[in-house]
């Protein structure tokens, strides 16, 4: 057995014996407890983050020295420190926690108008939609509506979807490209046609959802990462990649948006079509997950088991297997999916993923931005979102609080 494999199965008897048996109450749940040591040491990296990283940059990954390399306000990323720190203001009620990020999410607010992007859900309703639903500030409600308005405004009736990316230069001009990632933004929208924002923009929402569950799921749960429409007919003229191995392959990441986008977009509409599109795309990813729970970073990466993991799929996965646990009428399915969301979160809190002890200033170590361009074995700010988001859920369902 090689060094990684013991390592691994020590892990995994760990999980076991941690994981086993059902608690008899809270206070007896040892995940419980490991989960407010990792909102401890959360609180901290934020902490540092705040004081290393000024007002107008943004963190996305951290590079060689563990420091976060930054972007403008324009990047689908730019949302996510904002967005962890009215997290922390949820979990603590620590008023400097909603300070601080009203002040770090002040600089995004011009983006509301930026119909170039259709990440603007990750970028606002992740700071601004957090905060409004913590606060009730109604300047908060009024950049989310603009958010909405700027992503419905990207609908193309022929297509029945939201245009994700624009087109490339040099190809043809009626291609209308759409990822799986499209789904993270469809809650924007359902939740500003129910805050002034009009049934119009629910419907786009609603037709970009069936049509994804429709394109770009295959048969067996696993989906395309992109699928590129004929802009003016609607037909499909390819499905492919741009951030997995190849277009037959399934990039973990995308999987991990899928089940939790179809699992929310069932939460805010309860169309059958949504959970059962949840469940097939929730069902591919845990019986895929390799031994100690954090995928590779494509399912079908040739080199497994020597290719990179993506612990920001796996914290994106537990949130939305929490979630589903949650929605799903079927119990066997939800013990499965609350049970393999304990395995996950066991697993990134331990010191292979956690980013205790170390250079980082992340909170989760070896996350995959994109493989193929080479970033890769980094922390990821939304992956430290999620996980967060994913703790403060396991806590609220273990708890009640």
């Amino acid at each position: 057995m090689t060094a990684a494999r013991r390592s691994t199965a020590v892990l995994m008897v760990a999980l076991a014996l941690a994981l086993a048996a059902p608690a008899s109450t809270a206070g007896d749940d040892p995940l419980l407890r490991v989960v407010n040591r990792d909102l401890h040491f959360a609180r901290q990296q934020l902490r540092r983050t705040l004081v290393e990283v000024p007002a107008g940059a943004y963190p996305q990954e951290t590079g060689p020295d563990g420091r976060w390399t930054t972007t403008g306000p324009g990047r689908w990323t730019s949302g996510f420190l904002a967005g962890s720190l009215w997290l922390m203001y949820q979990a603590s009620g620590d008023p400097s926690w909603s300070r601080a990020a009203g002040a770090r999410q002040a600089g995004l607010a011009g983006e509301q108008s930026n119909r170039s992007t259709h990440d603007l859900g990750f970028i606002l309703f992740d700071s601004f939609g957090k905060g409004y639903r913590l606060t009730a500030a109604d300047s908060y409600r009024r950049v989310v509506l603009g958010a909405a308005r700027s992503v419905a405004s990207r609908y193309r009736r022929s297509v029945r979807a939201i245009r994700s990316w624009n087109n490339p230069p040099r190809t043809p001009r009626s291609d209308f490209r759409v990822v799986i990632d499209s789904l993270m933004n469809l809650d924007l929208l359902f939740w500003a046609s129910q805050h002034g924002g009009g049934h119009r923009l629910a419907s786009k929402a609603r037709k970009h959802a069936l049509r994804t569950a429709r394109v770009q799921v295959r048969p067996n749960g696993s989906t395309y990462h992109l699928v590129i429409y004929n802009g003016r007919t609607g037909a499909v003229k390819r499905r492919t990649t741009a951030q997995g191995y190849r277009s037959s392959s399934t990039w973990s990441r995308g999987q991990a948006w899928a089940l939790y986008g179809f699992g929310t977009a069932y939460a805010d509409t309860r169309v059958a079509r949504m959970l059962e599109a949840a469940r097939r795309t929730a069902d591919y990813f845990v019986s895929h997950l390799p031994a100690d729970r954090v995928p590779y970073w494509d399912f079908n990466a040739p080199g497994i088991p020597h290719e990179p993991r993506d612990s920001s799929a796996a914290a994106i996965a537990a949130s939305g297997l929490l979630q589903l646990s949650q929605l799903e009428s079927d119990p066997d399915r939800a013990e499965r999916y609350l049970a393999t969301a304990r395995e996950i979160l066991s697993s990134l809190s331990s010191k292979r993923y956690l980013a205790a002890g170390t250079a980082s200033r992340s909170i989760l170590l070896h996350g995959t931005a994109d493989r193929p361009s080479g970033h890769y074995n980094t922390g990821l700010i939304y992956g430290d979102y999620y996980f967060i988001e994913a703790l403060l859920r396991y806590r609220e369902i273990t708890t009640g609080v």
